[in-house]
Formats: C-alpha cells, structure tokens, sequence
C-alpha cells in the first residue's frame, strides 16, 4: 500500500473440489488489520490434469467463489464485477470444447447475478500473440492479460542456452502489448515481468533473464505506463499485472 500497489492477485488452487496453499487468504488476508486498504482477486491456477473441467465442476466453484471471496468489500472488481483471471485458459475448451465452455461461464456470471453482483469478469492468459483471441473471446472471456512471458524476444541461440539479457525481455514486452492491442479482438491487461529465473527450482540449465536492474525495472514500468496513456482499449483502466513478486525460484 505504501508503495502504490492498489491490489494483488493470489494464485487459487482447486482440483474438482481439492484445495490448497489457500492460507495467505483465509488465515493472513482475512485477520489482518489493515486490509480494507488493499483489494486482492484470485487467478485460477487450473493448470490441473486433463479432464478435470466439466460444467458441474464450475458451478461447485462459482458457488465457493461467491460465499467466500466475491461479497468481501476489497475484493477487486471491473465494471463492478468480481475479477478472476484463468491461468491455464485454454483447458477448459480442451476438456468441454469453445461452446460448452462459453456457456459454463455464462451460467457462472448468471449466478453471481443472482447473488446480487454485477456478474463475473474472466480475464484469460495468453501468450504474446494475436492467434488466441478470437478463440478466448468465443469462449466468454472479457480481457487477456498474461501471467508471463518469460521467452518473449529470445534469438535462437539465446533460447538453446536459457539465457538472454532481462533488457531485451522489456523491449518484447512493450512489442507484445502493442500488437494484442492493434489487433482490437479482446481487451488488454498487460502484464509487467519483475524478472524470471528459475535455477533455484530447475537447476543451473533452467531458463533465465539476466541482467535485471532496478534501472531496466523501471524502465519496464515507464513503458507500460506509456502504453496505457496512449495505447490502451476502452474500458481505460490504467491496470497492470506485475509478475511474479514472491516466487522465490521465479526471481
């Protein structure tokens, strides 16, 4: 808060109804003092096994979501609906196919609505490209953002040694924003790398950025801050996403 951060987004684990590592929310967030000052929304880590999207799944967590998270006043919202970004945002068109999956969530906004919300915004990740959009918006997304983009402007070379300069990964980012942009099919959050090494998970021939510096952090931050005052899609909402800031074997 005393940094400028508005909200934080805490990644959600649920596998037909298995959750865990849910306790900075219920046991942290929740008893402390001062969080009427910060707004947090979940990102759905659904990166779970194939078949484990149904539409009877959906509507257990949309009713979970509402009795513990979306009524909570700090709980972040987008033309006052409760925000969840799908973190594998695809496999639930791999499981139930585009239309099935458009209309689970259909019935999940309907369901909010019912609650006395506004409905439901789902943001999808997506990778650096404009390929997607067209099949995320089919299938009842409202915006993209992404959760990284860790090899974005990496040479061949660069990608077969798992290293290149954190530099460059700002000048892709900036590049990546523009073109989902342009191409005008869904709305743009972009999202911010705070940097990305993961040898202390993978060892020494795991992927990283090197280089990183405040400097070139800022940098990063400036361009986005650009992007937004210039580029950005109606709704304006001078939003980010800043990744990943407590992943110790992300940076």
């Amino acid at each position: 808060v005393e940094h400028g951060i508005g909200f934080f987004l805490y990644d959600w684990y649920w596998d037909r109804g298995a959750r865990h590592n849910e306790h900075g929310l219920h046991s942290a967030l929740f008893n402390s003092r001062y969080q009427n000052l910060i707004k947090f929304c979940l990102p759905y880590a659904n990166h779970n096994a194939r078949g484990s999207h149904s539409e009877q799944d959906f509507e257990k967590i949309a009713a979970f979501w509402i009795d513990n998270y979306f009524k909570r006043p700090n709980y972040l919202r987008i033309e006052d609906k409760p925000v969840v970004v799908m973190f594998s945002s695809l496999n639930p068109a791999n499981d139930m196919g585009v239309e099935t999956t458009r209309r689970s969530y259909d019935h999940m906004r309907e369901m909010c609505r019912k609650a006395g919300l506004k409905g439901l915004y789902l943001i999808a990740c997506t990778p650096p490209t404009t390929n997607l959009l067209a099949k995320f918006k089919a299938m009842g997304y409202d915006a993209v953002s992404g959760y990284n983009w860790p090899t974005i402007n990496m040479t061949a070379e660069e990608a077969a040694a798992k290293r290149s300069p954190f530099s460059k990964a700002v000048d892709g980012y900036n590049d990546g924003w523009n073109r989902i942009a342009s191409a005008d099919i869904l709305k743009l959050i972009p999202p911010v790398c705070a940097g990305w090494d993961s040898r202390p998970w993978h060892g020494e021939d795991a992927l990283a950025r090197t280089g990183r510096t405040p400097g070139e952090f800022k940098r990063h931050l400036l361009d986005c801050k650009r992007f937004l005052d210039s580029q950005e899609q109606q709704p304006k909402l001078k939003m980010l996403f800043i990744e990943a800031w407590n992943e110790l074997g992300e940076g």
